[in-house]
């Protein structure tokens, strides 16, 4: 009796045991599950084709990248891969995923998502591109290559899918729905357990995102410069520390509802400055407003409109800018123009008004033949006009490090991103220092090479901005009208 009373309390603890592994199979999990399990199915996924160190990605779908050029965010990335035994740069949008937005908009788990993918990919011993092309287009709607991104974290590691790899630690769902890859397995499994866990992008707070309803108010005539003055952690007059308002490693940025004056237009996206100087300064304060592709606000806004607008504090390229831009033009945090409406469109202010007596569109003329690298500085992020003369710099295909292959230079005085339509003017200013233009491929009209002619000189005016160890400026949507770039004969 006493052995079957033992052995049936065995066999309860038994099934009990059996049951908790059960519902750790099958039942409730959490983000924390998720962290615990690791990356299993990364873990055991192998490249289809292991003899890709003689092939050309481009050409055949299947290749290695020479140099990671830019991570956009974290589904998109510019490679540069050899072609035809030339060097190009290439942009890839990663097939099965869709991470959340970080650049335009920002989206909770945006920002994680781009730094993981730039984390990995930076630091990465070699990186292969592979597309199942017998599955895939060649590229996207935007001309963008599509593929997945395998990367080798040291030389004696395996490669990892970077895209399974999102997947599997909830940085995007699985969008992986074509059943002839031969991914479609390992996609799908770890799709699906990141899902049952709750992760990240299946409803997982993100701990840098500012789910706040608070609104920092910056619509008083100098809300660009109190975006500058309280984008990092400050000290009030009490001798408190106060968290800054934007982007940093640690917070995706706090909503902000800034006004100003439009000055400058760059594709859809546009130059603000305040409605009053400043008086420490003597300067208004200018900021790029970034707005999302295909948001057709190069049709509404015009320079001397006065606007207001919801939106984040962000960086790119260490310089401050707003992004996140609601252009709705209704809806409680609607985009508003305050210039009347005739005939449909908005009339521009030309000059200072009753209300705004200290309006001004004019750029900060600066002077080329005494400028320096000091005086451009305290002129930085501002709608500028100066001379500049164009030059010819030596160029050719480079190598993996950025160096001009032998055999390849030629001169030229422009280089044009082939992927983006980005157009670089080299020129320089009567001092000699560097001050090149730069053409973004959004910009219309679209001030090409043929403006421009070696050892001439031109007015330009545009958005100056720091770049590495110079100063360039961001050039505006080529109105005529508007003077941008006027020949000096």
């Amino acid at each position: 009796m006493k052995n079957k009373l033992i052995k049936a309390i065995f066999t309860t603890l038994v099934i009990g045991m059996m049951a908790s592994c059960g519902s750790n199979d099958n039942g409730p999990l959490t983000p924390a599950d998720l962290e615990k399990h690791g990356t299993p199915v990364t873990d055991k996924t192998k490249l289809r084709d292991p003899n890709f160190e003689t092939k050309d990605f481009i050409d055949t779908g299947i290749g290695l990248v020479e140099s990671v050029a830019f991570c956009t965010d974290g589904d998109t990335t510019n490679f540069m891969v050899k072609h035809n035994g030339k060097y190009e740069k290439i942009t890839i949008r990663y097939n099965g995923i869709d991470t959340p937005e970080s650049t335009g908009s920002i989206e909770p788990w945006g920002k994680q998502a781009s730094k993981f993918n730039a984390d990995k990919l930076n630091n990465a011993y070699r990186v292969v591109l592979d597309c199942e092309r017998n599955i895939y287009d060649t590229v996207d709607g935007n001309g963008r290559y599509l593929g997945m991104v395998w990367y080798q974290p040291t030389k004696d590691s395996d490669f990892r899918n970077l895209n399974l790899e999102l997947v599997e630690l909830a940085y995007s769902k699985n969008y992986n729905y074509e059943t002839e890859s031969v991914y479609f397995n390992a996609f799908k499994e770890a799709g699906d357990y990141a899902e049952r866990c709750g992760a990240k992008v299946y409803g997982e707070k993100d701990p840098i995102f500012d789910y706040s309803e608070h609104i920092y108010e910056y619509v008083n005539g100098y809300g660009v410069q109190g975006i500058y003055d309280n984008y990092y952690d400050y000290t009030n007059e009490n001798g408190d520390t106060v968290p800054g308002i934007g982007e940093t490693e640690t917070h995706s940025g706090s909503k902000c509802h800034v006004k100003g004056v439009v000055v400058g237009m760059i594709g859809d996206s546009f130059v603000l400055r305040d409605l009053f100087k400043n008086e420490k300064t003597g300067l208004y304060a200018t900021i790029y407003c970034f707005t999302a592709y295909g948001s057709s606000m190069a049709s509404i806004l015009k320079v001397g409109l006065v606007v207001e607008f919801y939106c984040t504090a962000t960086q790119f390229n260490g310089n401050i800018q707003l992004s996140n831009i609601n252009v709705k033009f209704s809806g409680k945090q609607k985009f508003v123009v305050e210039n009347d409406y005739e005939n449909d469109e908005f009339i521009p202010f030309t000059g200072p008004t009753e209300t705004y007596p200290e309006l001004n569109l004019d750029p900060i003329s600066i002077d080329n033949t005494t400028a320096t690298k000091a005086i451009l500085e305290s002129k930085k992020n501002q709608y500028i006009e100066t001379t500049i003369t164009i030059r010819n710099i030596e160029q050719g295909d480079r190598d993996p490090d950025g160096n001009i292959i032998s055999g390849t230079e030629y001169n030229s005085y422009f280089r044009k991103d082939a992927s983006k339509g980005h157009l670089t003017i080299y020129a320089r200013l009567n001092n000699g220092l560097v001050f090149n233009l730069r053409v973004d491929g959004s910009t219309s009209p679209f001030p090409d090479e043929t403006l421009f002619e070696v050892g001439k000189s031109y007015k330009v005016k545009g958005y100056m901005i720091p770049y590495f160890d110079n100063y360039q400026m961001m050039m505006f949507n080529n109105i005529a009208s508007y003077n941008y770039i006027t020949p000096i004969n």
